[in-house]
């Protein structure tokens, strides 16, 4: 914004990251975006707009909420962690809503197409439609073409699942590298979901954590050998 010579208040309710960011100059005050008096006070009546990115789910149904309610005009634009707040967050009044879910799934899911030799075209066909709003494609992989039913049906020993990683787990706390899932029992990792974050392809290098989402690919039986070990229940 301040590059476009557009003007701008950010709220924070962060008391270090209000002092650094006032500090190097920027407009920005300590409140909280879902009280009346905060959203007064930033300006919110002549607002032509408003970005909501807040990561607690009840805070930006809040913030949204009461934003539509002082002005009825100014075009809202939140970010939510989860696809299935997208359309809660719409009827309350936002214009849009980018879910993280779907960036990291879009990302995630275009690395595995990448991998087994999917067009070009048809990746980016599928990036296109899914970040122009046809959130139901992500939900429904596999349904049209390019999705995970036409990797199945071509390599029909290739699952894909998701694994957290527990409190226990002897993977939290080294790389991939050493713990060598790929070598010892042919499970690769397409990448690392942490928080926000996604790791596409990750490296050897890159430190598993607990708490952190890995995306695996491999047969059934060999990800069947190494889900307890990641999810900390078996040693």
């Amino acid at each position: 914004a301040a590059s476009a010579g557009i003007p701008y208040t950010i709220m924070d309710l962060n008391p270090e990251t209000v002092r650094k960011e006032a500090a190097a100059g920027e407009p920005i005050c300590y409140c909280d975006a879902g009280q009346f008096a905060a959203l007064e006070h930033a300006g919110i009546a002549e607002a032509r707009a408003l970005v909501i990115a807040i990561s607690d789910p009840a805070a930006t149904r809040m913030a949204i909420s009461r934003a539509r309610e002082l002005n009825p005009r100014v075009f809202i634009i939140a970010r939510t962690q989860y696809l299935q707040e997208v359309e809660a967050l719409l009827k309350l009044g936002a214009d849009e809503v980018i879910p993280a879910e779907l960036e990291a799934a879009v990302e995630i899911f275009s690395r595995v197409l990448l991998k087994y030799l999917v067009p070009v075209s048809d990746i980016r066909r599928f990036v296109a439609e899914a970040r122009s709003g046809n959130y139901r494609m992500i939900r429904s992989l596999g349904k049209d073409s390019g999705g995970s039913a036409d990797l199945r049906q071509n390599i029909p020993d290739l699952e894909i699942v998701s694994v957290r990683v527990g409190e226990l787990s002897e993977l939290a706390g080294k790389t991939i590298g050493e713990v060598g899932l790929r070598r010892n029992f042919g499970v690769t990792i397409a990448a690392v979901r942490r928080g926000f974050e996604t790791i596409p392809d990750p490296g050897a290098q890159t430190e598993i954590r607990a708490g952190d989402l890995l995306v695996l690919m491999a047969k059934p039986e060999r990800l069947a050998a190494v889900t307890e070990k990641i999810e900390g229940s078996k040693p």
